[in-house]
């Protein structure tokens, strides 16, 4: 009998250890990756519904009787990037249709004169032309900084930037407004 062994020790030995690191390694890379995914397809949807509220605006504006249409992108007070459809009145504008983008977002918009505009608190509005569809401006509203506007006779086109806020600093969703038609890319 050897000396050494004991039998009332009951100790992990090294190559248990190693497989079971080995083992959650694995699994947290696997979960890891599915994260990834997640949040790449959130980004996505986010993506694809600023399009279609865009074509709605538009739409909207070129097929109602409504002096002035515009779409509102902001945050709400949870967190969630919204999409509202508006046409104007008498009395100021009045909410046609609202959507809810997506939450754990993280969106800008960029027109190509480069001025640029974090969507945040910070409303972004886009005005569409009810004949031709064409946007006719862009403006945000900057509280203490009062009202910029962004198109202008020298303004092509606007940029939506989308990316996942949680950490994810790399954009992976874009969208292109052409201002002259009011065209989604």
């Amino acid at each position: 009998m050897n000396k050494f062994y004991n039998k009332s020790h009951k100790g992990f030995s090294l190559i248990e250890s190693l497989v079971v690191i080995a083992v959650v390694s694995i699994l947290l890379s696997i979960s890891f990756g599915g994260i990834y995914m997640i949040r790449r397809a959130q980004v996505n949807g986010a993506t694809q519904q600023i399009v279609t509220q865009l074509k709605r605006a538009k739409g909207y504006a070129t097929s109602y009787d409504k002096s002035s249409v515009r779409i509102c992108f902001k945050n709400d007070d949870k967190g969630t990037l919204c999409a509202s459809i508006q046409y104007a009145t008498d009395e100021g504008y009045v909410e046609k249709y609202s959507q809810s983008v997506g939450k754990g977002i993280k969106v800008s918009f960029k027109d190509s004169n480069g001025w640029n505009n974090p969507l945040g608190n910070v409303p972004l509005y886009i005005y569409f032309d009810k004949r031709s569809g064409r946007v006719t401006k862009v403006t945000s509203d900057f509280g203490a900084l009062g009202e910029r506007e962004w198109t202008d006779e020298t303004s092509v086109y606007g940029v939506f930037s989308i990316w996942n806020s949680r950490g994810n600093t790399t954009k992976v969703g874009s969208v292109k407004l052409y201002y002259e038609n009011g065209t989604v890319d």
